[in-house]
């Protein structure tokens, strides 16, 4: 995630995060398709801590699409980090 995406994604959790549901906003693209699984993992986890807190956030990959040239490792990095940080009553 670039540093304005975060910036959006901080404002927009902070403004909606109480009213609506937010649901992806981990980066299909320039995360899951270019970096590796150490990447992956930095920037899912960033994505939980943004958009976490206050409730009502599915994690989810940005247009709720994974790509087919998406590397398999990648896909898992992204699926286990979820499991082990974006379980509400859990602490990042």
């Amino acid at each position: 995630m670039t540093k304005a995406c975060v910036a959006d994604s901080e404002t927009i959790s902070e403004k909606f995060g109480d009213k609506i549901l937010l649901n992806g906003a981990i980066d299909s693209h320039h995360v899951l398709i270019e970096g590796t699984p150490e990447t992956v993992l930095a920037m899912t986890r960033e994505t939980l801590n943004v958009m976490m807190p206050g409730g009502g956030y599915v994690a989810g990959v940005s247009h709720d699409s994974i790509l087919e040239e998406t590397p398999v490792e990648n896909v898992i990095a992204m699926f286990d980090t979820v499991r082990d940080f974006g379980v509400y009553g859990r602490s990042c």
